[in-house]
């Protein structure tokens, strides 16, 4: 069992001689506004060994958001007449799971979630250009996680004596069922391996409270379901790799539909509330020219697929469609 505490502690102090109407945010004096916040931040997790190589796992924990510089300044209007900056946005986080390497090459890990969001820092407009932030209310995410992988090429290989050490969190390696290669040290010993892997979220979030209302009617969009919060992220592939040689991944990943504003709702330039569900394919891969130097290269969506999944109240940033490209990575 292992707990933590942390005080966070922030000063943000803005001066722009482009936000003409800081001042007339009172106190502050022409164009400048300051945001000072003590934030104090606590952590607990727990974890039980259990079989082979198994654990379970708990975990709560406090977090926030620091001021942005949007949240205090810009061009256009961000603060209301007359109010205060706005409180730092909390959250708190609950976490609880299991995962393990019951056999080898094997990795697996199974949890569920439940975060809470308080003084939720959001954007009203209250024009065509401008915009104020405040503190409208609280949401609520929950779900499932789960990942799965597996080395195929795992149970041919011979490590050296001693047998490498498992990766940190992924159970205790038995050393006496190692197997020891001749001439070969275990830090240079790096076996080719051949990995599938799978990763899936569901996630249910909504709206517990909040003050904006949805437009044309007087409900708020408390029960509603907040931007950019699919229900479905599944992600899984296949891995050629050899440490410290090269690295080639095929990979996919598909995103359920969301909505793009939390009022689930559109408006005149963009009516379709929602962001429908898209899937994309991409292959990279990475070679090693020295211990330091590697060409790194990759072509993404390789079925150019035509996709959007970033909306602003002005218009719609369409995704890549299939492209490519290379480089070298220099590591020191």
């Amino acid at each position: 069992m292992v707990g933590s505490f942390r005080l966070d502690h922030e000063d943000v102090e803005v001066d722009s001689a482009a936000a003409p109407w800081l001042a007339t945010v009172p106190p502050t004096g022409p164009a400048s506004i300051s945001a000072d916040h003590w934030v104090p931040l606590w952590g607990f997790g727990m974890g039980n060994d259990f079989g082979n190589r198994n654990e379970t796992y708990f975990s709560a924990s406090s977090g926030w958001q620091p001021t942005r510089f949007f949240d205090i300044a810009g061009t256009s209007r961000t603060i209301a007449f007359g109010e205060s900056i706005p409180d730092p946005f909390h959250s708190l986080d609950f976490e609880l799971g299991v995962h393990g390497t019951p056999y080898k090459g094997f990795w697996y890990d199974i949890g569920a979630f439940w975060m809470l969001f308080d003084n939720r820092t959001e954007t009203q407009n209250i024009g065509n250009t401008d915009f104020i932030i405040l503190n409208t209310g609280s949401s609520r995410n929950r779900g499932l996680e789960g990942e799965l992988s597996y080395d195929f090429l795992a149970p041919f290989q011979r490590p050296p004596l001693p047998e490498l050490q498992a990766e940190p969190g992924k159970g205790v390696v038995d050393a006496s069922k190692a197997i020891s290669v001749p001439g070969v040290s275990p830090k240079d010993y790096h076996p080719l391996k051949l990995i599938a892997f799978s990763n899936v979220q569901y996630l249910d979030a909504e709206f517990t409270e909040s003050a904006l209302l949805i437009p044309g009617t007087n409900k708020t969009i408390v029960g509603n379901t907040p931007a950019f919060a699919p229900n479905f992220v599944m992600k899984g592939g296949l891995q050629l790799r050899k440490d410290n040689c090269f690295d080639i991944t095929f990979s996919a990943i598909y995103v359920s539909q969301q909505f793009w504003q939390d009022t689930d709702v559109g408006n005149a330039q963009i009516p379709k509330a929602e962001i429908a569900p898209y899937k994309v394919f991409n292959l990279t891969g990475d070679f090693y020219l020295t211990r330091n130097l590697r060409i790194i290269a990759g072509i993404t969506n390789l079925t150019d697929e035509k996709y959007y999944d970033r909306v602003f109240a002005n218009g719609i940033e369409p995704a890549p469609r299939m492209s490519g490209y290379a480089g070298l990575s220099l590591a020191f």
